[in-house]
């Protein structure tokens, strides 16, 4: 397999390496560019995956020791989206995973369940003094924001009104969630195409 063409396609795919990209959470998004890409390379998905993985995890351990590394040049392109996390015993440091979102799809790669897990993902971030949550809803006031996860532009905002709806919807049975879709997506053709 020839690694610089696996690089040169994450390189144009910035899904799978900018935490701000539109789809970067996407993972069902990143799932068909991941095929679209092994297709094009003529190899398996998960040889990509796992290459890619490995490929990116040698940039960052020879950048962290400084040492060099045979595609440092081509990888370049990561630097600016590489975030340090503490491991707890051994004080290294290693990227965040892109990849690790993969896991928090449902066995059917459902939205709902992405989202259920993206939304205990962003809880696990709170203080370490922040009560614990309840079953109740918590007022919007009390979350703290983080000045990343503002939105930039209308589609941002967009994004991230429909993405707030999901935790609201996954604590539905399936009949009434299906009947508040139908009831917000009502709604919004009203807004659509007012009479």
């Amino acid at each position: 397999m020839n690694d610089d063409r696996l690089i040169r396609e994450i390189e144009k795919r910035r899904m799978f390496y900018d935490t701000k990209d539109l789809f970067y959470k996407d993972n069902i998004v990143k799932e068909k560019e991941w095929a679209t890409m092994a297709k094009t390379l003529g190899l398996e998905v998960d040889f990509c995956k796992s290459r890619w993985k490995a490929l990116r995890d040698g940039y960052v351990k020879a950048k962290h020791a400084q040492k060099e590394y045979r595609y440092a040049e081509k990888m370049a392109f990561l630097t600016p989206y590489l975030q340090s996390r503490r491991l707890n015993s051994n004080k290294r440091f290693l990227p965040d995973d892109p990849e690790a979102d993969a896991d928090s799809l449902g066995e059917n790669g459902d939205l709902l369940a992405a989202a259920a897990a993206s939304a205990e993902l962003v809880s696990s971030r709170l203080p370490s003094k922040a009560p614990k949550r309840s079953t109740s809803p918590v007022p919007l006031g009390l979350i703290p924001v983080n000045p990343k996860d503002v939105p930039q532009t209308d589609l941002d905002e967009s994004y991230h009104f429909a993405m707030s709806l999901v935790p609201i919807l996954t604590r539905m049975d399936r009949n009434a969630r299906r009947q508040a879709q139908v009831f917000i997506l009502n709604g919004l053709g009203n807004f659509e195409n007012p009479m």
